[in-house]
Formats: structure tokens, sequence, C-alpha cells
């Protein structure tokens, strides 16, 4: 999924969405995009706009996760993860290990 070109994984939204209205629902929320940048932002004003069917979207666009844990990487040539992690975060961590 992402490897796909974004336009395809857009069609593939927009698709979606009508049939998650199609079976009832007319509220959902996306934790994030998995790469897809904005993509979510403009399916929710298609919705929005009457352009595309769909439910209400309650959006989070790029997903936020912790340092070191489950998250895309290597997609985005415009962000690069810092390499340090604040030192309240480093004792959090140590609080919970």
């Amino acid at each position: 999924m992402l490897r796909e070109p974004l336009a395809l994984r857009v069609a593939r939204a927009v698709n979606h969405a009508r049939s998650t209205l199609e079976a009832g629902f007319t509220t959902a929320r996306d934790l994030g995009t998995e790469g897809a940048a904005y993509a979510d932002a403009g399916l929710k004003q298609a919705i929005d706009q009457g352009i595309v069917a769909g439910p209400r979207l309650l959006i989070a666009s790029r997903a936020i996760v912790a340092t070191g844990s489950y998250g895309p990487k290597g997609f985005d040539p415009r962000m690069q993860p810092k390499r340090s992690t604040p030192a309240g975060l480093r004792n959090l961590a140590c609080l919970h290990a």
C-alpha cells in the first residue's frame, strides 16, 4: 500500500467512503494517512462539498507515533526523523519500562 501511487490510493479511498456511507455509517474517524500526506483532508473536503459520497470524516492527516515505534519510514523525502529524544520523553520511557 505504501508504494502505490497516491492517485490510486485516493481513488480507492473514494470507493471505500461511498461503501462506508452505504453501510449506514454517517461518521468515520481516520487516525493517519500511512504516508499519503494530506490526501485525507482532500477527501474530507470533497465529501463536505458534495463532490463524492461519504460519511462525515474526522481526520488526523499525518499520524503521530512514538519514536522507534510503528510508523511508515522512508516514504517522504521532505520529512527526516529527529535522531535525538528529548530528556522528558527518555525519563517518561524509563518510568514505564
